[in-house]
């Protein structure tokens, strides 16, 4: 049986046919076509609304090219597909779903109907060369039939009796099923617990033989650690020893190039940063004297003499010498009339006293090494500071670290505390609070202070969402100072 659908209509010819629901349409009908009259599974029929196909097509062409079927069979199978070809699951998963686009068709100019008759010639034609087919094809068919109702028939008597052979033969593979089973879980059992003795053997072999040496390595582990311990504690003394020598060679350095202490203790609290022996050490070492306005000393000491003191150094400086006017100096050179010139007057009593180093008789005989260490940074806790390190200064020193930005929205709100241990509020907890164009401007030294106010309530890991936020809020799209974190 040839393909009828394969064609386009007589005289008629398509350019856009391939993938077209046309070819779609007629591959599936021919197919299904074709395994019904073969016999073969495939979408299944239904009944009713589109009729059923001839159930004597079904199966007349097994083990045989396709024949003769009626038109009933093949009215059918194309009302199936035109109305179920779209949810059978059978259709969609052998050939797809259907495309969306029809075939368009033309006449053919070079088709015999075009070229050599009229339309009602090549009617007469047809319908004569029709009627023989139907003819022909009806006798086939009532032939075709025959031959199939008697293939049926022997394949039934056989399906009986292959039935009566399968249930004879399951019903003694059963049996041999059960009985292999049965010996299958005995042996497994014997093995099971022969396994689990040898195991339970090994493994209390194993544990004994791991802590004996366990024993034995701790035993090692315990002589090591304790001669390491002895080496850490003559390297930290020879450390200690080596750290007093060299403070003891910066204050030989600093008694012979003496320092005007009181202007970078000045230089120093202007930056906002700690006044100390290490700072002011670190200060005289790095920043010219020079370059240090006297009016500056002034504004921060509050005193006209430490801006006298450092303008005389400056101009000494420049005329070549090298010499320092003392605090008592100065004050014969301004008379009985002028202010007292103390520590206290110079950046508000911050000054260290300068301690001489330990020993090292000294430091043989310490144990206390933080305030040893303190004592060699200029910090001894024997003598503190008389720095303010109440909650009002450190309040007022976060305050001076304020931004005076806008808040920025879009981040969203901050709800934790804003207060922290010492009792000290920070006043910009988050990133959108802070003038990022401010905090560039302000010292490594000052961003540092305003960050470790963020870390006292937010905690370490609160920095990193700070710095975060802060780089969201910004200002976009101009030249902007790029903060610096010290």
């Amino acid at each position: 049986m040839t393909n009828p659908y394969t064609v386009a209509p007589p005289g008629m010819i398509s350019y856009d046919y391939k993938e077209s629901y046309d070819q779609w349409y007629e591959r599936v009908v021919f197919d299904l076509i074709t395994r019904y009259i073969r016999g073969e599974g495939g979408a299944s029929t239904t009944g009713g609304a589109i009729g059923s196909p001839d159930p004597n097509d079904f199966g007349s062409a097994a083990g045989a090219a396709p024949g003769y079927i009626s038109n009933r069979t093949q009215q059918y199978w194309e009302n199936f597909v035109k109305n179920y070809g779209a949810q059978s699951p059978y259709i969609v998963d052998s050939y797809g779903p259907p495309p969306t686009r029809n075939a368009t068709y033309e006449l053919d100019p070079n088709s015999p109907a075009s070229i050599s008759g009229t339309f009602k010639a090549r009617s007469e034609f047809e319908a004569a060369e029709a009627a023989k087919d139907r003819a022909l094809t009806a006798a086939e068919g009532a032939a075709n039939r025959a031959v199939d109702m008697a293939a049926i028939e022997g394949a039934n008597a056989r399906a009986a009796m292959q039935e009566a052979g399968a249930t004879a033969r399951t019903a003694m593979q059963i049996d041999a099923s059960w009985r292999e089973a049965t010996l299958a879980d005995a042996t497994r059992r014997y093995v099971a617990e022969g396994d689990w003795g040898v195991q339970k053997w090994v493994t209390g072999a194993n544990n004994t033989a791991a802590m004996e040496r366990l024993q034995a390595q701790l035993g090692f582990d315990r002589e090591a650690l304790a001669q390491q311990a002895i080496q850490e504690k003559n390297r930290h003394q020879e450390q200690l020893v080596g750290l007093a020598i060299e403070v003891a060679k910066y204050d030989a350095e600093l008694a012979a190039s003496p320092r005007n202490l009181f202007a970078y203790a000045a230089w120093l609290q202007n930056r906002n940063i700690p006044v100390n022996g290490l700072s002011l050490a670190m200060a005289a070492q790095e920043v010219a004297i020079d370059t240090i306005d006297p009016g500056e000393v002034a504004d921060a000491t509050g005193s006209t003499l430490a801006a006298l003191d450092t303008a005389m150094v400056q101009e000494e400086t420049a005329g070549g010498a090298n010499v320092q006017a003392t605090p008592q100096e100065l004050q014969q050179l301004l008379g009985s009339g002028g202010q007292e010139l103390t520590a206290t007057k110079y950046a508000g009593g911050a000054i260290p006293q300068n301690q001489p180093p330990p020993s090292a008789e000294q430091l043989g005989k310490t144990e206390n090494y933080q305030d040893l260490a303190s004592q060699l940074l200029g910090q001894n806790p024997l003598a503190p500071n008389e720095s303010d390190v109440s909650t009002s200064n450190l309040q007022g020193i976060m305050n001076n670290l304020q931004t005076a930005g806008t808040t920025q929205t879009g981040f969203g709100n901050y709800s934790g505390p804003r207060t922290n241990a010492l009792g000290v509020k920070i006043p910009e907890v988050t990133g959108q609070e802070t003038d990022y164009r401010q905090f560039s401007k302000l010292l490594p030294t000052e961003q540092g202070m305003k960050l470790a106010g963020v870390e006292s309530v937010r905690g370490p890991s609160g920095i990193t969402d700070y710095v975060k936020e802060l780089e969201r809020s910004r200002p976009k799209g101009g030249a902007t100072g790029v903060a610096s974190y010290g």
